[in-house]
């Protein structure tokens, strides 16, 4: 099976779609399509590829062209950014589920829309250089090695939706992301926090959930929530200590199953009636490792 793309495809100039999946392909060099004036999509997912450039010297007819480029399950380890700006009309880009450990800081692009980066190996990121101004969906962070939050992430200003799920994250504020007016979900699942701040007055504006779940928190002050509304999913962490009664009316609803102490209500009628539930929680659990992110749910 092929390593490379053969140079015979260079001749394929009608070509719309090229799908290469589940084959050793090791390196790709974009330039094999510089001519094709037609490509509007190309699916290399499922290969072997380690090496992605583009040699092209003069400007190429497929910069226009292209409109999808999917990279997932490969085993690149860098790409660079400005590759993908050359193609002007790309709408949707996947590299995600490949071996990166950073992705560029500088990253712009008018015209994308979708834009997977998840599940690789990044450990520190930023994006204080990046500007997608029609990006709908962005999911980078999720199923990473992230250790510290992303420098600049209040550029994502247009997000409702934003998770940072399966991480290495120890420490969490709240007031990372208070610029981020449009956000109603945020995932922090599957992490290792131990400190976590919510209770300020420097919160996002229109944030409705928070998934906590699958941490190592111990405890958990919800005293101070600013927004009308919050649902808090908190299963399986160690939360020894909860103060129902010096909690935020705001919190109308708030998941503590797998805790040592359970405090969890659905309804402002079920919090007036409220009764904690003391458990023990299994000591295998703190040893076990993190792996699956739980999805984002409306209690």
């Amino acid at each position: 099976m092929m390593a490379t793309l053969p140079p015979s495809i260079g001749n394929v100039l009608a070509l719309i779609k090229l799908r290469i999946t589940s084959s050793r392909l090791r390196m790709l060099d974009l330039a094999s399509f510089c001519n094709h004036s037609m490509l509007t999509v190309l699916n290399f997912q499922h290969n072997r590829i380690r090496s992605l450039k583009d040699t092209s010297t003069h400007q190429c007819d497929v910069y226009s062209s292209l409109f999808t480029l999917n990279l997932s399950y490969n085993w690149l380890t860098t790409v660079s950014m400005e590759l993908f700006s050359r193609f002007v009309n790309l709408r949707h880009l996947r590299i995600d589920y490949n071996r990166l450990v950073t992705l560029d800081d500088t990253f712009v692009h008018h015209f994308l829309q979708v834009f997977y980066g998840g599940h690789n190996r990044i450990t520190r990121q930023s994006i204080c250089g990046w500007y997608l101004p029609n990006a709908t969906t962005l999911v980078i962070f999720k199923q990473n090695e992230l250790e510290t939050v992303p420098l600049c992430i209040d550029k994502l200003v247009d997000e409702t939706s934003l998770s940072i799920s399966g991480n290495r994250l120890v420490n969490f504020s709240i007031e990372n992301v208070v610029r981020l007016d449009k956000l109603k979900a945020l995932d922090l699942s599957s992490n290792k926090l131990q400190t976590l701040l919510l209770s300020t007055v420097k919160f996002p504006a229109r944030l409705i959930l928070i998934n906590l779940q699958d941490n190592m928190l111990t405890s958990l002050d919800l005293s101070c929530i600013p927004v009308r509304s919050l649902k808090i999913d908190a299963k399986n962490n160690f939360i020894s200590y909860f103060d129902v009664n010096g909690t935020s009316a705001n919190v109308t609803c708030l998941s503590m199953y797998g805790n040592p102490i359970d405090c969890s209500w659905k309804s402002a009628q079920e919090r007036e009636q409220i009764q904690c539930v003391y458990t023990s929680v299994p000591k295998i659990r703190r040893m076990l490792p993190l792996h699956k992110a739980s999805e984002l749910q409306l209690l």
